[in-house]
């Protein structure tokens, strides 16, 4: 499994072509994947590991889970994954390609004060303060993860810092 999300983070595609993943959203969220306001997913790691390239069907259920129908809210190309952390101080990721801390050798990126709040807002989170009490309500913090990007996600293009 470590192999294939080392794969995954890398950008190499899926050997034999994409897959499809379906990715249900809370309620709460789902009005923000529709609108195209969220591009972006933060979950626990998957059994089955995306790649960029693959399928996504975003949706949401229409009554109670399980026993009711889904509503597809978007179906698109994931463009990036990568491994993200969260806990108490902040956002832990990698440093985005052609940033100064990639070109230095840096391994990872900690977000706090404003780009926290900007990162937590492309997840559907008024700020940084919500995304970690929200976390921490439904996770438990520190929690670690995969931050899943879909096409047009403003965190998907590398930023020189």
């Amino acid at each position: 499994m470590i192999t294939e999300l080392r794969e995954a983070c890398a950008g190499l595609a899926r050997p034999g072509g994409s897959a499809n993943f379906v990715r249900m959203f809370k309620p709460r969220f789902a009005k923000l994947v529709k609108s195209g306001d969220k591009t972006q997913t933060i979950r626990p790691l998957p059994k089955r590991i995306p790649r960029r390239g693959d399928t996504m069907s975003l949706r949401m259920w229409t009554g109670k889970p399980y026993r009711s129908k889904q509503r597809v809210l978007l179906e698109t190309k994931l463009d990036r994954i990568e491994v993200i952390r969260i806990d108490e101080k902040g956002i832990i990721k990698p440093p985005g390609e052609g940033s100064i801390l990639a070109v230095m050798g840096e391994k990872l990126c900690v977000l706090e004060g404003v780009n926290a709040d900007r990162y937590a807002q492309a997840d559907g989170f008024k700020d940084w303060n919500e995304m970690r009490e929200w976390f921490k309500a439904e996770h438990g913090l520190p929690f670690d993860g995969v931050a899943l990007y879909w096409q047009n996600s403003q965190f998907n293009q590398p930023k020189l810092h």
